[in-house]
């Protein structure tokens, strides 16, 4: 447990250092190119979506229908766009904005933190799950998010920085460029640790108070031979510029791998213009943003995180809000009884299916071919649409799954 939970002297200096946000903004104004524009600030409770969609890449992993490279293990942009729409509220930015030159993040991160953590490895072109992998479908999944994020810490898998693609020079002097990220990792985790759980703060509140409270890292041994834009003229400063390559790090960390995995929620915008730091580097002064993490505004540690930072002995999860769907009026006048009589029609019947559970209810209703022919209803059925029951048979026996009661009826 952190020292400043057992230590109430060390409880007062944490709250003294950091200054949290409450209540958030709903947006942000930014001063780019002389003109003052607003961006909407978009906030994400994150712990929910990412046990779902752990469970959701473990089955795909399980399946062999997640791709990647035989070397890297990285995800192929295919096997990332796939993803994406199987992600529980999707990715952080919408299909149009990653096209547009952001990329995807999550559909990114899952297929890495996997093999970080230890529960999957590449066969031939596909991930599959190791004996690890197969434990953590059936188990607990607040602990294996624990378990990922433990394991992540010393993982020399991947170094988050490499994602900063637009940071060139990264690979030079025989790959000694770049100090090991399992190095830098111990600081950001003692960071996230000074955090009260509950709590919205600024990225900037973030890294103000691990520098006061000492937890300082490197990300490169020779900082000059990053560069961006050309590799003759766009040479970082070995000083100057690198606390925009630690800010880089630091966001790429935050929103690519502890964002995805649950351990705190988000609230971020558009990164075209969030940041202004790089803007004065040669060549850069006609680009939107230096990385997809820019956008990154502030962070707060929930539940998930609070149980995977050690904050807690147990995952307790938000209680579900409720909503009504559907509202009838107590007054039904004629102009009401007509509309209600042709808002709806009748469709024709339709088959109802049973799935064993949600994530094949999802991998059937988002497939290219599957996707036209059923509906999902509920967490775990499927709609045959009216007209479609033969095709969809045929089609569900090609991906290996048959309905032998479906069968007998048509």
């Amino acid at each position: 447990m952190p020292a400043y939970l057992e230590n109430p002297t060390c409880q007062t200096l944490k709250e003294d250092r950091i200054q949290y946000v409450n209540p958030l903004p709903a947006s942000i104004h930014l001063d780019i190119e002389d003109q003052t524009v607003e961006r909407k600030l978009h906030v994400r409770n994150t712990a929910t979506a990412a046990l779902n969609n752990l469970e959701t890449v473990l089955r795909l992993v399980e399946g062999g229908k997640l791709k990647v490279g035989a070397k890297t293990g990285r995800p192929t942009p295919a096997a990332q766009k796939n993803l994406r729409k199987l992600l529980q509220e999707g990715d952080w930015y919408e299909e149009e904005e990653i096209l547009q030159g952001i990329g995807h993040i999550q559909a990114f991160a899952w297929p890495m933190l996997l093999q970080g953590a230890g529960l999957a490895e590449v066969d031939g072109s596909a991930l599959k799950l190791n004996y690890k992998g197969k434990k953590a479908i059936e188990g607990n999944l607040p602990k294996v998010i624990k378990g990922i994020w433990d394991g992540w810490r010393t993982t020399r898998f991947l170094d988050e920085f490499s994602r900063v693609d637009r940071i060139k020079g990264q690979k030079a002097l025989r790959g000694r460029v770049l100090i090991a990220a399992h190095t830098r990792r111990p600081a950001l985790y003692e960071g996230l640790s000074l955090c009260a759980p509950g709590k919205w703060l600024t990225v900037k509140e973030l890294i103000r108070s691990m520098y006061s409270a000492g937890l300082e890292f490197e990300v490169a041994h020779y900082g000059c031979e990053l560069y961006v834009g050309d590799a003759q003229c766009g040479h970082l400063d070995e000083f100057g510029d690198q606390a925009m390559v630690k800010t880089r790090y630091m966001l790429a960390f935050l929103f690519e791998y502890a964002a995805t995995l649950g351990i705190m929620d988000v609230a971020y915008i558009h990164p075209e213009g969030a940041l202004s730091d790089y803007r004065s580097l040669w060549g850069m002064d006609g680009s939107a943003f230096l990385s997809r993490y820019d956008g990154l505004m502030y962070i707060r540690i929930n539940a998930l995180g609070a149980f995977a930072l050690e904050m807690t002995d147990a995952y307790e999860a938000a209680p579900t809000e409720t909503r009504a769907v559907l509202t009838v009026p107590k007054n039904h006048d004629p102009d009401d009884v007509k509309n209600r009589s042709t808002g709806f029609e009748y469709a024709g019947r339709t088959h109802l299916i049973s799935c064993k559970d949600a994530m094949l209810q999802k991998l059937a209703a988002s497939d290219r071919k599957l996707s036209k022919m059923c509906l999902p209803a509920g967490e775990k059925h499927l709609v045959i649409l009216p007209g479609k029951e033969k095709q969809f048979i045929r089609t569900f026996a090609e991906l290996g799954y048959i309905v032998p009661q479906l069968r007998d009826q048509i």
